[in-house]
């Protein structure tokens, strides 16, 4: 791939993730001082989720055949005017409504760019090369919180809003001005693949009856149902040991500082190692580490688990998404990396609303043990599915 047009890309996804993140982590607790409940307070992160995951195989298949830089433009586009809704919105309902909408537009953004980068990727440097790309989304999401629990507290969530936005915008005119759409032989044979493969419905029924899609698909539901119990829970729970708004964004930001850090690290070392293994061990891990959560009461030992949460994301992530570069030779990389992000978004539509339940029903602090639970009962079910490839040297 052209070095410049990859600095772009880099640069595009950095701003994007940044801008998102600002509010993540903040909209749990702008949500309980509305009076949300746990059930509601999990359907703003499973509306913006819903609709991710109805649009991105449809839309992943669509730019296979029309081109990858139409749809990151309106996406781009519309969410820099969705960002805008949040100042006005005034019940926990009307979020609900913006997520919904803020989930579609997302849909024509990030499984787009990676097949847009899946594309134009080496063979044999995979890894390498998604992991630099989720290095620059990882590290986006990193700032994002820390930033977003600043403006908080020195002016207050409208400008939260404003400061989303405006990184969008910026994201979105970079896009528009300086990414190139060209076609080579990866893209040309998606486009074949697109139009011989029938409807999106028959090709998604295809894939999932292959082993290694649905493995990774169930990794990534697996890895998004743990993140939605960080996201959607870990504020509340540090709230209620007396972090601050700031304090928040650090103890969520470091967990998406180690995994933006040792992407490209782990990425370099899937490309020369067993990738199913890295997938398993960092699913393994993570469940460990989550499951702990709620028996710390300490500040700083809380800090140390999410850096290391973030680091089995680290070891995880890039071998996934090198095998599903892969999977894109085969079925479109459009449409491939479409359901990877579908399986992400399945868990957090499935977590936040289920895991909300637990906390209501419960405490926040069985949200976690219950998310550790679930995962490594996803990790005995994928290793069963890719034993054959878990023991290829």
């Amino acid at each position: 791939m052209n070095k410049k047009t990859f600095v772009v890309i880099l640069l595009v996804i950095f701003l994007v993730s940044y801008g998102i993140s600002i509010v993540t982590p903040l909209i749990p607790i702008y949500m309980r001082e509305m009076g949300a409940s746990g059930f509601i307070l999990g359907a703003i992160f499973s509306g913006f989720s819903f609709s991710r995951l109805v649009f991105m195989p449809i839309i992943g298949k669509l730019s296979d055949k029309n081109g990858r830089k139409v749809f990151i433009v309106t996406g781009l586009g519309g969410y820099t005017v969705i960002s805008l809704l949040y100042v006005i919105a005034k019940t926990p309902l009307q979020l609900v409504l913006i997520r919904v909408f803020h989930g579609f537009f997302s849909a024509m953004v990030f499984p787009v760019v990676m097949a847009y980068v899946g594309d134009r990727t080496t063979k044999g440097r995979e890894g390498r090369t998604m992991g630099t790309l989720n290095s620059a989304v990882f590290m986006g999401m990193a700032g994002g919180p820390l930033l977003g629990g600043v403006v908080k507290d020195i002016f207050d969530m409208r400008h939260v809003f404003y400061l989303m936005t405006a990184m969008v915008g910026i994201g979105m005119l970079l896009t528009l001005f300086f990414l190139p759409e060209h076609r080579d032989i990866r893209m040309e044979k998606s486009c074949e693949l697109a139009e011989d493969g029938g409807n999106v419905f028959s090709l998604y029924l295809k894939a999932m009856k292959d082993r290694i899609v649905l493995g990774i698909f169930l990794f990534r539901m697996s890895y998004a149902m743990l993140r939605a119990s960080l996201l959607s829970f870990l504020p509340v729970f540090a709230s209620n040991l007396s972090f601050s708004s700031s304090e928040i964004g650090v103890l969520v930001s470091l967990n998406v500082v180690f995994s933006a850090l040792f992407q490209r690290t782990f990425g370099k070392f899937a490309d020369r190692h067993n990738r199913y293994r890295m997938v398993l061990f960092g699913m393994l891990l993570g469940a460990v580490f989550v499951m702990v959560l709620p028996f710390l009461g300490n500040k700083m030992l809380l800090f140390i688990i999410s850096a290391l949460l973030g680091l089995t994301g680290a070891v995880s992530i890039p071998a996934a998404t090198a095998i599903v570069v892969k999977v894109g030779n085969k079925y479109g990389m459009g449409f491939s990396m479409g359901l990877f992000n579908m399986a992400m978004s399945l868990g957090m539509i499935i977590a936040p609303l289920f895991l909300g339940f637990i906390m209501d029903l419960l405490r926040v602090d069985y949200v976690f043990i219950i998310s550790g639970i679930i995962t490594f009962l996803m990790a005995g079910a994928y290793f069963f599915m890719l034993r054959k490839e878990l023991t290829r040297r």
